[in-house]
This record gives C-alpha cells, structure tokens and sequence, in this order.
C-alpha cells in the first residue's frame, strides 16, 4: 500500500522490540491456554546447544535457560503477590552481534605511551573505553598511559558505524589484532636487547606494567619505550582491519517484569525489572550493566508512553511535550544479571549488549499487565485508557485467567 503517512518504529535494535512484543505475547497466550505456566513453556521450548535457530541457522554458545533461571531466581517469580493486582511477567529475546567492517591503529611511542586510533564512534556506549581496556589488556599497560582518537576523519582508519550492536565486537576485534601485532614487535625488539633466540621469543618473553621480561627470569627486562628506541625508531605501530559479513554471535535474554495496576484508572506503575543476559565475557561489567539500563527505561518508554500521533498525513505531537519520553519519575528499580560463561566471537570471548535490552521490555510488562488484572492489550502503547475498557468489555477486575503461584514454585 503506497502511502504518505510517515513511518514510525522504535529506534533501538530497529524492528526487533515490535517482533519480541507480538512473539512473547503469543507465548503467554499459548501457555494459558494450555493451563501452563508462561516459565515452564518456555523452558520446553527454549534452545539447547547444538540446536538449529526457527530458520536452520547454527547457533552457538545459547546461554537462553541460564538467563531465564537467573531471572527468576531474582525477582518475586513464583513468589505471593503483595496484593491483588499486582503482576509479575516474563519475555525472552536473542539478538545477533552486528557485522560490517572496521580498522584500528595502536602506537607504542618512544617514551612508552600508547595511541589508539580508530574510526569508531562513543554515542555514550563506553566504546572508548572498552577500546583502550582491550588493547591495555594486550598490551598490560595501564589505562593510564594511554590515549584514544575516535572519528577524526583526517587521521582515523575507515569504519562503518556504531549500530546492531556491533562496536565491541567489530571494532574491539581490530583493535585487539592491532595490540596483538605490535606486541609481536616489541618483543622481537626485545629478543635482541635481552639475548633471546628470536624464533622463541613469543615464548620466553612477557610483558607486564609497559614491561618485557625473561618468564625464566624477570629481573632481565626492559621497558616499551627501550623496546621502541632499540629499533631505531620514533614510534612501534600496527594497523589492522576486521570485517565481518555474517552474524557470528547471538546474545540471549531475560527479563522479568513486576507491575502494580489501578484497575479504576487503568494506570501502570513498573515496580521492578529484572533483566538476565548473556553476555559471553564482560569486558566492562559496569558498561555493560548501565547499556541495560538505558535499554530498560527505553523500553518502558515504548511500551507505555509513547505514540507518534498522525493525523491527515501530518505528526500532531511533534513535540517532546506532547510526545511523552520515559523520564527519571518512571524508572522502575532495575536489577541486572549479567551471564558469563557461554564463549562469544569478540575480543576475550565478549557477546555484544548494545541492543537486546530494548527487546523484551514491552512484552514483559503486558505479560504482568495481564496477570494482575487479567486482560490482553496487543498494541502498544498500553495506556490507561485501553486498559479500563478491556475491563469493561471482560466485565470484571480479575487478575489473570488462572492462578498459577504453586506452578510457578515448581517450575524455577
């Protein structure tokens, strides 16, 4: 159908939260109409390793039940409600690493600093340091004695964008490579300076605190910026690019939603979420848990404010003050679990974070919604009003089609 009418979506992790609302509310439907618990249905239905995606894709490192167990173990699920219409609901998502291409440059300069120049953007992700702690990790220098250049067009490398969560694992692989081949260098440089058999210098020697030494003994050493003078030269650097055309990883999630709902007004206080993800290995834990967070609140957003407003063709709340934005006064209390163990492709076995927390927001809170007070909203926003006329039409203030507290004891 052709038309002039200005498409809409939600921005983060584009077309995923609107396809994780339509399956992970269906999956609560099925199982309350087969008189199971929403928990253990998905966990009959949850991957293995070594099972096939829906599509025939193989996947690795599924960490799905891990998250859901976590999740749960967590927050009230299966647990006595505090009142009658309070809810607790649960949703699933998986999200696949982004691809595409990025290079990296990382200088040892003379006096033992080290550069990094990358292409790659920080649009408040923490990519910039997450950058430089997987080259410090390489190189075991302190953060300290390092310096990051990102997007200066006139002297970083070609990178194709922040987006589909791909930074930490496109742009962290290039700058890893790039860490990896100048410690190759300076431990060649080393191997001369220590008298080391070059062929087994990646062997015999270290590195620690901008360091190169002996393993056999560690009082003969000798600091990067000898390293670099001893080969003539100003400056040790590598540039590296990786590219990545096809989806390596996929990161799994849970999150548990808790809801308190006034049936009279229809409105919808978001006590708690709790959100579980698999994240192979944490580069930065507490990037990586604040990357939840902001996925958190902006789903909430999605799921309960906002609404492009259209009418005759035209946006008729072009403005923040009428197009309403998840603000600090609707910010539930958010507890994150961040799931290491499963192996990712990026840098020190890292799964990307940026974009799966948006997913299964929405569902999670319509899944609560219906199970304090027993009725289905299938488009989003829920509002209020939308709530107190499916009560009205359902004639009653019932929480949930069924109890199902002693299944849910049973299914954790």
């Amino acid at each position: 159908v052709y038309t002039h009418a200005l498409p809409c979506g939600h921005c983060r992790a584009p077309g995923d939260p609107q396809a994780s609302f339509a399956v992970e509310s269906f999956m609560d439907m099925i199982a309350s109409e087969l008189e199971l618990d929403p928990f253990q249905f998905r966990w009959m239905n949850a991957l293995d390793e070594g099972d096939l995606s829906p599509i025939g894709e193989p996947w690795k490192a599924i960490n799905l039940k891990e998250t859901m167990t976590a999740a749960a173990k967590a927050s009230s699920w299966g647990k006595p409600k505090p009142n009658k219409y309070y809810g607790v609901g649960i949703a699933c998502a998986e999200r696949p690493t982004g691809t595409g291409e990025s290079s990296a440059v990382v200088i040892v300069n003379g006096d033992g600093s080290v550069n990094i120049i990358s292409g790659s953007s920080d649009p408040g992700t923490g990519a910039r340091t997450v950058l430089c702690q997987i080259v410090a990790e390489v190189l075991k220098v302190p953060m300290d004695r390092m310096t990051i250049n990102l997007v200066d067009t006139d002297s970083a490398p070609y990178d194709q964008g922040a987006g589909g969560g791909r930074t930490t694992f496109v742009a962290g692989q290039s700058a890893y490579r790039a860490a990896l081949e100048v410690k190759k260098e300076l431990i060649a440089s080393a191997a001369k300076v220590l008298k080391c058999p070059h062929e087994q210098a990646p062997e015999l020697i270290d590195v620690s605190d901008g360091f190169l030494f002996l393993k056999s003994d560690p009082s003969k050493k000798i600091s990067y910026a000898q390293a670099v003078r001893a080969v003539g030269k100003s400056q040790i650097m590598a540039e590296e690019t990786f590219a990545c055309n096809e989806m390596e990883d996929t990161c799994f999630a849970t999150h548990i939603a808790e809801v308190q709902v006034d049936p009279e007004r229809g409105y919808v206080e978001v006590k708690r979420i709790t959100a579980a993800h698999d994240i192979g290995r944490a580069i930065n834990p507490a990037a990586a848990e604040g990357q939840i967070e902001g996925g958190i609140i902006q789903g909430v957003g999605f799921a309960l404010l906002e609404d492009l407003q259209r009418l005759e063709g035209k946006v008729a709340n072009p403005t923040l003050a009428d197009y309403k934005l998840c603000t600090a006064l609707d910010a539930p209390e958010i507890a994150t679990i961040l799931i290491e163990g499963a192996p990712g492709a990026g840098p020190f076995q890292a799964k990307s974070i940026g974009e799966i927390p948006t997913c299964p927001i929405a569902p999670a809170i319509a899944n609560a919604i219906f199970d304090a007070v027993g009725v289905r909203i299938t488009d989003l926003p829920v509002t209020g009003e939308k709530i107190v006329a499916a009560l009205k039409e359902s004639g009653a203030h019932q929480r949930g089609p069924k109890s199902l507290e002693k299944e849910r004891e049973h299914a954790i």
